[in-house]
């Protein structure tokens, strides 16, 4: 056995992921350099590290097992020669568990196992070969039930295997393999995250095809998809049972989002009726999963999305378990809260990028957009004291870090607060008899405004300077009875009524 060989396993179990991968590339060059000169069959240095490869799926050495992965995937793609019943037999021999065995010892030869099926799925061998293919499928299922903590990660690969294959194949295998009998008769009510996640995938990839189209309708109450708005209350069910991957998003999770909001109109009335509607007036965990739905969504989130996912029940319980450090899900929300400021300044960065690169903005939709979408739903849900409610700065970062076009709109809001006190509710961190009255309510307007002028860390432009210094001087000085002064009390709709003003109705 050649020494660059046997020299490159060792590094394919180092913690340093650039450092696997070039040892990788190093052995498939070195095998492929002695497989060449073959005349027949494979030569004996590629059949050795086939079976090392396999073998060390079990192994808990450092990075051994990640690093073996990464090669035999590899292996198996560019090496054809080389049949998938060999693996199989490699797996069945070496990552078997038997009667005797320690709970370290099964416990990485499971996870052994379920690599070694990935490695196959993922090194695209599968996509035609049926036979070969079943097998996987079986095992994948049957490694899924024996341990639960292998479940989803063998229902990933299962699906990933599915989206290879032509509908023909899992025409074929749907019935007999993918979804077991119990399983499909069972439909809805026996349907678990797991499950919905590989029946996604298939609905994905093959909703079009009639045969999948009688399979719901013969096995899911005649739906015609999954992800319709009819069956949102069986998904509020299923994904429910989600909190089993706690503390972790289960994988499912992503998948029915994109399924859903490819159907615009969906989205709001799934996301009342899975979140605000199953998650939130659950447990702990339910509600830890609801955070972790937002935490996902905030990189994709328009600003039109904003008032449905910071819906009233979230607001209420990101306000309730933030505020005290006493609460079960305090971290968890005051990590949500920095989250949300960090995703405001990195739509920031993105768009000072594109114009630094001559890249066209996000349109109508940019980060300053997202940005004031944030800060005006917060305040006008939570009578303007989110920051108070949650003992957090939230808001106030979330203003430094707005472009000069975003603070004029930031102010431009602030003026459309005082102009129309009654825009602000107080439905969420207050008792339902509070309310704020309207003096109350333009005080903190003429407040927030000069603290956003006296504020060194907000982007100073002498256009809204002068305008909020107007506004300042206006209603901090007059009585305003029109609209048509000139200096303007706001630019929204909003019309003040005599009286309306803070300070007295004669000149100074």
């Amino acid at each position: 056995m050649a020494d660059n060989i046997l020299e490159r396993f060792w590094d394919l179990a180092s913690v340093e992921e650039l450092e696997r991968r070039n040892a990788a590339v190093s052995l498939l060059s070195c095998l492929e350099e002695l497989q060449t000169k073959q005349s027949e069959g494979l030569c004996d240095e590629l059949e050795y590290s086939l079976q090392r490869l396999v073998k060390g799926l079990a192994s808990h050495r450092k990075g051994a097992r990640q690093g073996f992965f990464i090669a035999l995937t590899e292996l198996m793609a560019k090496f054809p020669e080389v049949p998938v019943s060999a693996v199989l037999q490699l797996v069945k021999k070496h990552l078997s568990v038997g009667g005797s065995a320690k709970a370290q010892e099964e416990r990485g030869a499971l996870f052994g196992r379920a690599f070694a099926l990935l490695s196959l799925v993922q090194s695209g061998r599968l996509k035609q070969a049926k036979e070969d293919g079943e097998e996987v499928l079986i095992q994948l299922r049957n490694l899924g039930r024996k341990k639960s903590y292998l479940s989803e990660f063998c229902a990933v690969v299962m699906g990933d295997l599915v989206s290879q294959w032509p509908h023909k194949l899992v025409k074929e295998l749907a019935l007999s393999q993918i979804v077991p009998e119990g399983e499909r008769k069972g439909g809805w009510e026996v349907c678990m995250p797991d499950m919905l996640y590989v029946l996604l995938m298939m609905e994905r990839e093959h909703e079009n095809h009639k045969w999948f189209k009688n399979f719901l309708k013969t096995n899911f109450n005649g739906c015609r998809s999954l992800t319709s708005q009819a069956n949102f209350k069986h998904l509020a069910t299923i994904l429910a049972e989600s909190t089993s991957a706690h503390p972790r998003l289960h994988s499912v999770w992503p998948l029915v989002i994109d399924l859903v909001k490819k159907k615009d109109k969906d989205f709001g009335d799934f996301w009342a009726t899975v979140v605000e509607g199953s998650l939130l007036p659950g447990s702990h965990e339910k509600r830890f999963l609801a955070f972790k739905l937002v935490e996902y969504l905030l990189p994709s989130l328009e600003s039109s999305e904003v008032p449905v996912v910071f819906s009233d029940g979230l607001l209420r319980c990101l306000v309730t378990n933030s505020a005290s450090p006493g609460n079960y899900l305090h971290t968890a929300a005051v990590h949500l809260l920095s989250e949300i400021v960090s995703q405001v300044e990195t739509r920031q960065q993105d768009q000072q990028s594109d114009v630094g690169s001559g890249a066209r903005g996000e349109g109508n939709d940019g980060p300053s957009s997202f940005a004031i979408a944030v800060l005006t739903h917060l305040q006008r849900n939570t009578g303007t004291r989110f920051d108070h409610l949650t003992r957090s700065k939230t808001i106030d970062s979330i203003v430094t870090k707005l472009d000069v076009s975003g603070v004029r709109h930031y102010l431009h809001h602030l003026m459309d607060i005082f102009c129309d006190p009654s825009s602000v509710t107080v439905r969420i961190g207050v008792e339902e008899s509070e309310s704020l009255s309207a003096a109350s309510t333009q005080l903190w307007v003429i407040d927030e405004v000069l603290a956003l002028v006296r504020n060194r860390r907000v982007r100073r432009e002498s256009h809204w300077l002068l305008e909020a210094s107007e506004f300042i001087l206006l209603h901090s000085s007059f009585s305003c009875s029109s609209t048509t002064s000139p200096l303007p009390p706001g630019t929204g709709t909003g019309t003040l009524s005599p009286g309306t003003g803070t300070g007295t109705s004669t000149s100074q």
